[in-house]
């Protein structure tokens, strides 16, 4: 009986000891998982944290790109700073030292113009931004306070933007300068690809708290970098460029510019020019207003006092350019009408004046009298992905074909968003305004490897009658890939545009020292510029020819062209025998810069070294007078006391500026040199207007069906014909890049590139 109850004792105390090794199994289990559990619970804090700062970093990033786009309206609403030195670098390079955009009351931060020495960003990284807005100055944080309170609803939670910093794109092949462990891209040297980098660097504090205030440490801190590019717009060199070949057997008319085909060519209304030596040459008006070669003739004084239908008309194609009917060309192979010596007339109809009308431009030849035209086709790869990346952004539309055909047509956005074509274009019956790209049927390339188009994939033909909506009017660049595009019927409301500005001869500026004043010449013995007037024979040192812009040298740093204007002191005749003399006092001209007249006389006693132009005195209203002629230009400088001025600007009505002799010429046209040309009507009457304002692009035709009005640029890549009477005029901001100016809603930059892994 004993040993029975032994046993049994012993037993229980087995089944205690496991019953306590199995909750300690268990405790231990539960600890496990608790454990876990904690460290997935801050893993998960540590993603909230990170994803939310990474978005905070991106929205103030993408916010920071806008300011490139629409700097007045994010200063204005308190997301850019105002223009302000403090939150700059001093930048040293090989060919520039300063600040960007040094002029605080007159520029804007990231404003247009982008490409001059101070308007560029050079900075190579973020240590060396140009542009550097931290909490380290008062400026900046400020700034910075009043930036988030504008996109962020909860900073203290969410975190905040701690740093903006601006600076130079990536360069391929490009070389600094360091200066104070700071570096700066030398100018011109390498492939700049883009505008410029923005880094923007955000926090978040354990306690939602500023760094630096309080022991609240950090728990998160991203930064984002965006690379923005100018928005590349094809580059119009005139109202029409075709590549297919240009015939029509209307009436279609083109001013103020160079009209381009790759193949034929018939412009069936031709206008008196500048007169034109041969393909390469403008006639030099130089000679006469400024002598470099005395060996030729002053053919300044051959255009004084004359006017010229349209001084800035060219004719250019390939391959052969039909005359119109009655004006048969009378000269050689190439080069249609010759501007033959100094006798002929320069503004002759059917003669010297239409010099500038060229066929078989198809290579680099002047003793042949040709120099190469050639039409440049915008890529279709190119322009789609700009559209696509850009989609949705403000001002940038790519649609797909729907179905349909006409102005009817159906076109889709990325949004899911479905219109008629007339309805997403015309901005008169709220269209929007900006880039527009419209795909082929099934949204694949037409433009084949030979140079053909695959036309099976393009869509149905657009044709734009009054049924398509009067008022009508489109603003922007539309890239389309239709069968044929064309318009007729349409009406849209009068009002003032833009002439082009005065020519001028590209040949640089005659360069003086800024110290000396001395005008500056080179020799082939010593590279170092000597003073001209002390070494006979030598070369003058000219600097920014050929860079396709007026120049000047501001030798008086004050921001604008000084300049003086005289008369004749003696008679002056003409060489050529179709002008008359000019009696003494008649001819004005500006007085060239002189080492006597020194740099404390321009403005006073000489105008400051630039390039020659030619004074226009331009029509008052209309750009046609009756019969659809246009009203004459002519060439001439006026007593400075009574000349003749033209408005440059409207106010917000429409209401052109009154000018006067006081007025500033940036406001009016004047003697010096006017960038910019008056605004007039663009036809004849008060009704006319144009129902396409900016560039035209067809993959396919081009169907001159109508009599509408465009202002900017026709580019085809087909044919152009039809049996309209279309005009277009120029508009030449499209070639001097000022564009953004005119179209709000067109994005000037596009983002290119986004890290957001930093």
């Amino acid at each position: 009986m004993k040993r029975q109850r032994n046993a049994k004792q012993n037993e229980s105390g087995s089944s205690l000891l496991v019953s306590l090794m199995v909750i300690a199994g268990l405790s231990l289990l539960g600890l496990g998982f608790v454990a876990i559990s904690e460290t997935e619970s801050a893993i998960s804090v540590n993603e909230r944290n990170y994803t939310q700062t990474l978005q905070v970093a991106e929205a103030g990033a993408r916010t920071v790109a806008e300011w490139f786009n629409a700097p007045e309206f994010t200063l204005a609403t308190g997301l850019m700073p105002a223009n302000d030195n403090d939150l700059k670098q001093t930048r040293t390079n090989a060919s520039y030292t300063g600040v960007y955009k040094p002029d605080t009351a007159m520029e804007l931060l990231c404003d247009i113009p982008f490409s001059q020495d101070s308007d560029r960003f050079y900075g190579v990284d973020a240590a060396s931004a140009d542009i550097v807005i931290t909490r380290a100055n008062a400026d900046g944080a400020a700034f910075l306070d009043q930036f988030n309170s504008r996109i962020l609803t909860d900073a203290a939670q969410g975190g905040r933007i701690v740093e903006i910093r601006i600076y130079g794109p990536p360069v391929v092949g490009g070389t600094f300068t360091t200066t104070g462990g700071l570096k700066f891209w030398n100018r011109n040297v390498g492939v700049r690809y883009g505008l410029a980098t923005i880094a923007v660097t955000a926090e978040k504090t354990r306690d939602g708290l500023l760094t630096g205030t309080d022991n609240s440490p950090v728990i998160a801190r991203r930064t984002v970098r965006i690379v923005v590019a100018e928005l590349p717009l094809p580059g119009a060199e005139g109202p029409l460029q075709s590549h297919s070949g240009t015939g029509t057997t209307g009436n279609f008319r083109v001013h103020w510019g160079k009209a381009i085909s790759n193949n034929d060519m018939a412009v069936k209304r031709l206008h008196t020019s500048l007169p034109w030596i041969d393909s390469w040459e403008r006639i030099p008006f130089q000679e006469g207003y400024m002598t470099y070669d005395t060996t030729r003739p002053k053919y300044l004084y051959e255009l004084i006092n004359k006017g010229f239908e349209d001084p800035w008309f060219e004719v250019r194609a390939r391959a052969a350019s039909t005359p119109p009917p009655g004006s048969p060309a009378t000269s050689g192979t190439n080069q249609l009408w010759l501007y033959t010596s100094m006798n002929d007339v320069e503004n002759a109809v059917g003669t010297s004046g239409y010099s500038g009308h060229f066929q078989f431009q198809n290579e680099d030849n002047r003793p042949l009298n040709k120099r190469n035209v050639l039409f440049s086709r915008p890529v279709y790869e190119i322009w789609k992905q700009i559209a696509m990346a850009g989609a949705g952004q403000q001002g940038i539309y790519y649609l797909r074909y729907v179905s349909g055909s006409g102005y009817t047509s159906l076109w889709r956005d990325t949004r899911g968003i479905t219109k008629q074509y007339n309805e997403w274009v015309n901005v008169a019956a709220g269209g929007g305004e900006g880039f527009f790209f419209f795909d082929t049927t099934d949204g694949s390339n037409p433009q084949l490897p030979n140079g053909a188009t695959n036309t099976t994939v393009l869509t149905p033909t657009v044709d734009l009658p009054s049924s398509a909506g009067n008022p009508f009017k489109m603003r922007g660049f539309f890239y389309m890939n239709m069968q044929a595009w064309g318009s007729s019927g349409l009406q849209t409301p009068p009002g003032y545009y833009g002439m082009p500005g005065e020519p001028f001869q590209d040949i640089g500026v005659h360069v003086a020292d800024t110290v000396t004043g001395q005008l500056k010449c080179t020799i082939v013995a010593n590279p170092t510029p000597v003073p001209c007037a002390t070494n006979p024979g030598s070369t003058p040192k000219l600097e920014n020819f050929t860079n396709r812009e007026w120049n000047f040298q501001d030798l008086n740093n004050n921001g604008v062209f000084d300049y003086k204007m005289g008369t004749n002191a003696a008679v002056v005749t003409p060489s050529g025998s179709d002008s008359p003399a000019f009696p003494v006092g008649d001819l004005w001209l500006p007085i060239p810069y002189s080492d006597a007249c020194g740099i404390a006389g321009v403005g006073t006693s000489c105008s400051e070294p630039h390039e020659p132009y030619l004074n226009l005195i331009y029509p008052a209203d209309y750009a046609f007078g009756a019969g659809s002629t246009p009203n004459p230009v002519v060439a001439k400088w006026e007593d400075p006391t009574s000349q003749t001025r033209r408005p440059k600007k409207q106010n917000a009505a429409g209401v052109r500026v009154t000018c006067t002799s006081a007025s500033p010429v940036a406001d009016c046209t004047s003697n010096t040199y006017d960038k910019i040309g008056p605004l007039v009507i663009l036809g004849g009457s008060a009704g006319d207007g144009p129902v396409v304002e900016g560039i035209i692009y067809n993959e396919g035709n081009y169907d001159a069906s109508g009599n509408a009005t465009y202002f900017g640029a026709v580019l085809v890549q087909g044919t152009v014909g039809g049996t309209g009477t279309p005009t277009v005029f120029f508009d030449e901001s499209l070639s001097r890049g000022d564009w953004a100016n005119k179209f709000k809603n067109l994005p000037r930059t596009i983002m290119t590139t986004i890290e957001t892994d930093q």
